[in-house]
């Protein structure tokens, strides 16, 4: 028996399950030898220390998960065609709190990365299956029901502030669901609902915030407008601005003076 995955994406207790630790000479140089199932038909893994054979397969496990984090950090190199080793489940990093502290930046991203394929596979199934209203519609049509008696139906009960207990007694009432189930379509129909109402004041309270800065600018265009027309209006119009006063002209007696100098 070998393993059914990869030893990074193991646990401990499911590893060591299959592994195999084999202490070697004391001529070796290195004391246990540890194999992908047995010792004598298992596939060799390396080598490993430790006091007892449980010893090594921790150290060849720990190792092993090490180099899988390190394997998708932004500088490790791959071979040509190689792809980046698998990152280990939660449930594996949680044996190893030091290595969790150790490549955080790795497991950070990594989370982050499944959380935004998460949200992008709600959205898929949120865009191709139908709503939980559309769902109920669908089962009341194949109860033998009509499609336009069930929108009926639902928007007269959905009608006004309806409480999930009571939708969900219509639901089965009207066999738009079996007993079983009405409780959890009900909910599931006034989710929806609540989604659209917030949706909508959502919308509407972005509007008034572009239209509010949009009033916000003009108003302070206006403002700037007329400071400098103020501006302008307090310096004196050029024909009020005082002339520079003439040079008065030299009598005769300093004309002949001044000539009489030079």
């Amino acid at each position: 028996e070998l393993l059914s995955k990869q030893p990074h994406e193991l646990t401990f207790a499911e590893f060591a399950t299959v592994a195999t630790a084999q202490k070697l000479g004391p001529n070796h140089g290195r004391e246990w030898a540890v194999f992908n199932g047995s010792a004598q038909r298992g596939e060799l893994m390396g080598y490993a220390e430790g006091p007892t054979a449980n010893d090594a397969l921790r150290m060849m496990h720990k190792n092993r998960v090490n180099n899988a984090l390190y394997d998708n950090m932004p500088d490790a190199v791959h071979p040509p065609g190689m792809e980046p080793k698998s990152m280990p489940p939660q449930q594996v990093l949680d044996e190893y709190p030091d290595l969790q502290t150790k490549y955080a930046s790795v497991i950070k991203e990594h989370r982050q990365m499944l959380a935004k394929e998460d949200r992008k596979a709600a959205e898929y199934r949120e865009m191709t299956e139908p709503s939980a209203y559309e769902k109920a519609v669908q089962n009341f049509v194949a109860n033998s029901g009509k499609e336009p008696e069930a929108r009926h139906i639902l928007d007269s009960e959905m009608a006004g502030d309806v409480s999930p207990k009571a939708l969900a007694d219509a639901l089965a009432f009207h066999c738009f669901a079996d007993a079983v189930g009405a409780d959890k379509l009900a909910a599931d129909i006034l989710a929806e609902q609540n989604r659209k109402v917030l949706d909508k004041e959502e919308h509407k309270a972005s509007e008034y915030q572009v239209m509010k800065q949009a009033e916000q600018g003009t108003d302070k265009d206006k403002s700037n407008a007329s400071d400098r027309s103020a501006e302008k209006s307090s310096e004196p119009p050029e024909a009020d601005k005082p002339e520079r006063p003439a040079r008065p002209r030299l009598r005769q007696s300093n004309r002949k003076a001044a000539a009489m100098e030079r």
